[in-house]
């Protein structure tokens, strides 16, 4: 049996085996026995382990029997790490430097924390290359067990476990009229005590119809690029624990709901991270905005009604209902966002309000048609 750089240390005796000029030596340590004894030798290994035999001397010869044969070499050591960070989701490629390592993978176990990692390829004796596995956020020691036993942990095996930021979007407010504007807002949240740097958003179209007003504003650093259809983030870095905004004035003059989805959130340093997108969780609601009625031509007409106007105003398209004098119009035709043509009801002498009637609301009363009552003719002298 062999044993690597065994150096003996200490030699245990019996009783009478000091003396006669016999000498066993372990490294400069000499010790004698006398010339009649039976004496058990017990060897230390400086590097773990023992082994003992013993001697039969009859004054003329001695005999060596082993009596037993133990060796525990000892635990390996952990002195540096590289790369020390990594994602939550593992797969970082880690460089484990250190002592006293098996040189058949098969004989390591490499731990973050608890959880076993994977050797790649074939480790030495003062390296081990080992694939992080997926950890929750944190610091944890990364240990080597051989048959030694388990490193010790220290500052020089800590790994960081990092979590890619989170991002929310929201609009505000959730509800405008047509052709009045919202702040869409992302909201990044760094969850680590470690900044992160290197932020980016990528870029998505906003929903079609929903226009973007640039430029864009945030309190992340980097670049914050706004079109009338896009927006997105780079460059960016978020403090330790720590929250920052991206802001985007949009708008739309076609009333309904508007949802939107950002782009996937990742980092560069200190390590590659890959975060999730996120979408309003509010819709934007854009209502129509309510009509108004400014003119009508002709602005009067006679009270059997039948008299064919044109109204001219603004958000009229969709118009459901027309009244005049309190009565609804007939015939509308010709609808479109500023004009209307009907034909007037039957109504009472005078001036009459003209009401529109939209998914947007309703115009406000006017006066700006007028019934005009019959003539009566003058009376002729035909004969006296």
């Amino acid at each position: 049996m062999t044993f690597n750089l065994a150096v003996v240390s200490a030699i245990s005796t019996g009783t009478n085996c000091t003396s006669n000029d016999n000498t066993i030596t372990g490294n400069s340590a000499h010790y004698r026995f006398g010339p009649s004894a039976i004496c058990t030798h017990t060897f230390v290994l400086s590097n773990g382990g023992t082994f003992s035999f013993v001697t039969v001397h009859d004054g003329g010869s001695f005999a060596i029997i082993f009596r037993s044969i133990s060796y525990t070499p000892p635990p390996p050591t952990v002195t540096d790490l590289s790369p020390t960070v990594g994602s939550i989701a593992g797969g970082t490629s880690v460089t484990i430097t250190g002592t006293r390592f098996s040189t058949v993978a098969v004989d390591n176990t490499v731990r973050f924390g608890t959880t076993v990692a994977t050797i790649v390829g074939t480790p030495t004796a003062t390296s081990i290359v080992a694939t992080a596995p997926g950890h929750g956020a944190g610091v944890v020691d990364v240990t080597v067990t051989t048959a030694g036993g388990t490193s010790a942990a220290s500052a020089a095996d800590q790994f960081t476990y990092l979590a890619p930021p989170t991002i929310a979007a929201a609009f505000s407010p959730t509800t405008i009229a047509s052709g009045g504007t919202a702040t869409l807002t992302l909201t990044l949240s760094n969850p680590n005590t470690t900044t992160l740097t290197g932020v980016a958003v990528g870029s998505v179209t906003l929903p079609a119809n929903l226009i973007g007003a640039p430029p864009a504003t945030t309190t992340c650093g980097g670049s914050a690029t706004a079109t009338a259809s896009s927006l997105a983030l780079s460059g960016a870095s978020i403090a330790a624990s720590s929250s920052c905004v991206v802001s985007l004035a949009v708008s739309s003059t076609v009333p309904g709901g508007y949802s939107y989805t950002t782009g996937t959130v990742t980092v560069t340093g200190p390590a590659s991270l890959t975060g999730a997108t996120a979408t309003t969780t509010v819709p934007l609601t854009v209502s129509a905005s309510g009509p108004t009625v400014t003119s009508i031509a002709p602005a009067s007409g006679s009270v059997a009604g039948g008299t064919v106007v044109t109204l001219t105003g603004n958000n009229l398209a969709g118009a459901s209902v027309v009244i005049i004098g309190g009565n609804p119009a007939t015939a509308l035709s010709a609808n479109t966002a500023t004009s209307i043509t009907v034909t007037t009801p039957a109504g009472a002498a005078g001036a009459a309000s003209v009401v529109v009637t939209t998914a947007g609301g309703t115009s406000a009363a006017n006066a700006l048609f007028t019934y005009l009552a019959p003539t009566t003719p003058a009376p002729t002298v035909t004969s006296i």
